[in-house]
């Protein structure tokens, strides 16, 4: 009876704990289902944040550019009729990359000409009215002024009346006297009175001359503005309009703007080009540039002229390469510095768009609170760890500086000793439950 009543005891316990077990169970289910904080057990390992050092940019990744790039774009427009390159030849500078057809241009410039031609025949034309004009002055002038004695014809005709007047008197004394005859008062009368009349003669060409002289004047200097202001001006526009025309006939012929290699050759023979139409590209390839970005604490140390390593994986080969450029103001949006690095290519071997990695060993380390690269989680722009605090793990966004292939600088969000998820940190959340393992 005894042993009949302790087995049914322990059916007992065993039914209770079952029903209790079936609750318990229900309830995490509920639990799970219906409240913010999951039970789920994640088993991560950690590693502790601690002060140290690391090899800034151990490897910086960078991409290979040429040193120039130039676009080739016609000054008109035309039909191309002759190509005598390829795409990927290296040009020199001046070479004929293309030809369009110069029909319409030629009879532009033979048109040029022939307005040049006849604007010069106006100029002619005008100067031997200048001439004419200058002519008809000096004549005028001359019939206004004896040049020899340097006087006018009336001032000529008066003194003949005053010498004329001079002999009347002197006779006319003597005829008084007794001394001469009355005929010869009346012929020195006759002449002057004969001088009189030359001198009102005189007097009135003259004013007749001064006429003609301003006329004279006036057409020379009508003639002469002529010539300046509209013949010449006609001639230098004339000339303008035929340097333009052979300027857009040598246009027709393409040229290569600098040495280089033809990367793109946009144009066959037969199409029609527009002005201002890419139609070529050419690139500098010796030497090559290289460019990387640096963050604002590495900055400092890339200066001028060091050289450096650069590994360049298509290739399987190391060259070196030097700085030549160091950007003064980081992008607004990576907070990067840019940095170009120069690299002699003499035997064309390494290509624009090869990506390559600049070796930075010999560049000073630097020294922070490190946490291990693998414990970054980066998403939207941010990064973040899990802090495990116990038997929980907290998320934590940080920022982070420079690092190396295994540790990364956090300068904000984290303290030293703390203990960071570095496994299982991908099935994490915030104060999600964890058992940590070694």
């Amino acid at each position: 009876m005894k042993r009949k009543g302790i087995c049914i005891g322990v059916a007992c316990v065993l039914a209770m704990s079952a029903i209790t077990g079936c609750g318990q169970s229900k309830e995490a289910s509920v639990t799970a289902g219906g409240a913010t904080q999951d039970t789920k057990v994640v088993t991560v390992s950690v590693a502790e944040v601690k002060q140290g050092s690391v090899m800034p940019g151990d490897k910086l990744l960078g991409e290979i550019s040429p040193k120039t790039t130039v676009s080739i774009t016609p000054k008109l427009s035309g039909t191309v009729v002759s190509v005598p390159v390829k795409k990927g030849q290296y040009v020199e500078k001046g070479q004929v990359i293309a030809k369009l057809d110069q029909t319409d241009y030629l009879l532009g410039v033979k048109q040029a000409e022939a307005a040049v031609r006849t604007a010069q025949a106006g100029l002619a034309q005008a100067q031997v009215s200048v001439d004419s004009a200058k002519s008809s002055l000096d004549q005028a002038k001359t019939a206004y002024k004896i040049k020899e004695a340097g006087q006018t014809s009336s001032e000529i005709a008066k003194q003949n009346v005053e010498i004329a007047q001079q002999n009347y008197d002197r006779l006319r004394s003597l005829v008084a006297a007794g001394a001469a005859s009355t005929s010869q008062l009346d012929a020195a009368e006759g002449q002057l009175l004969q001088a009189k009349s030359a001198l009102n003669q005189s007097a009135q060409g003259d004013v007749q001359n001064k006429g003609a002289i301003t006329t004279a004047s006036a057409a020379l200097k009508q003639a002469q503005v002529s010539l300046d202001k509209t013949s010449k001006a006609a001639v230098q526009q004339a000339q303008v309009g035929l340097e333009k025309a052979k300027t857009a006939l040598r246009d027709t012929i393409i040229t290569a703007p600098t040495s280089g290699v033809l990367s793109t050759l946009a144009f066959e023979e037969g199409e029609v080009v527009g002005s201002q139409q890419e139609m070529a590209t050419i690139i500098s390839v010796n030497p090559v540039i290289i460019k990387i970005n640096v963050s604002e604490s590495s900055i400092p140390k890339f200066k001028l002229g060091i050289p450096l390593d650069v590994e360049v994986p298509a290739l399987k080969t190391n060259v070196k390469a030097s700085i030549t450029y160091t950007g003064q103001q980081a992008d607004k949006q990576s907070k990067m510095f840019p940095v170009e690095l120069q690299i002699p290519n003499s035997d064309g071997r390494l290509l624009p768009g090869m990506k390559v990695n600049v070796l930075t060993q010999n560049m000073d380390s630097k020294s922070g609170l490190l946490v291990p690269t693998e414990a970054i989680i980066e998403k939207d722009g941010k990064k973040y760890v899990y802090v495990v605090e116990g038997n929980r793990a907290i998320k934590r966004d940080i920022i982070t500086a420079e690092g190396d292939s295994g540790h990364v600088i956090v300068v904000n969000g984290l303290k030293a000793k703390e203990k960071v998820a570095v496994k299982g940190q991908a099935q994490l959340r915030d104060q999600a439950a964890v058992k940590v393992v070694q």
